[in-house]
């Protein structure tokens, strides 16, 4: 999970988040950028006051940091990225595609949205529970992320997106392999009994 040389391991990051000042979704996009699925996070804060405390954080953690007014941070271990993905997050023209690459969404699910607009995200998203999945793209389930409980952070383009499914496995390699300890062991547990592994 090296991030960078500073970077602590996933126990000690978990217990040193704020979580009370972050969506439940952060647990699942953290998560993966700790795993080294995807290069980057862009979460909101509630309160402006905490977006300095988590640069600083994430500094000391070997992290660069970008934010904006509006309370959204993005977070990578390349600076130049971070600061692209708000730049490319704040173009008023469809973005979709650029956006969704640089986070390390399949592309093809970042076309997918494009096709059907950002506005529709929620109500493609509830294609993605579980009755509607079949056999392993059970692991694509995103019914519940905003709730923090999914393997990956995105809307796939279908039912069957292999590329969705293989973020969705290595994340869940990457949850039995890590620390068992503290506050991830609780999310672990939540994970690990919804997704039955």
């Amino acid at each position: 999970m090296n991030l960078t040389p500073n970077s602590p391991n996933i126990t000690q990051i978990w217990e040193k988040l704020p979580w009370s000042e972050l969506p439940l979704t952060a647990k699942v996009d953290f998560c993966q950028f700790l795993g080294g699925i995807k290069p980057a996070i862009r979460t909101h804060i509630q309160n402006p006051k905490y977006l300095n405390i988590l640069t600083s954080l994430f500094q000391s953690f070997g992290w660069y940091s970008a934010y904006d007014a509006e309370g959204y941070i993005v977070t990578s271990t390349k600076e130049r990225l971070s600061n692209r993905i708000l730049e490319v997050d704040r173009d008023p023209f469809p973005h979709e595609v650029h956006l969704g690459t640089l986070l390390g969404y399949p592309k093809c699910c970042c076309e997918h949205i494009a096709k059907c607009g950002e506005n529709k995200i929620d109500q493609k998203a509830q294609a993605f529970k579980r009755e509607n999945l079949k056999e392993e793209f059970k692991l694509i389930d995103i019914s519940l992320y905003d709730r923090g409980i999914a393997l990956i952070s995105h809307v796939p383009c279908s039912c069957q997106c292999v590329f969705s499914l293989q973020m969705a496995k290595l994340l869940k390699v990457f949850i039995l392999s890590s620390d068992n300890k503290g506050n991830f062991l609780s999310w672990r547990k939540d994970i690990r009994n919804y997704f039955k592994f």
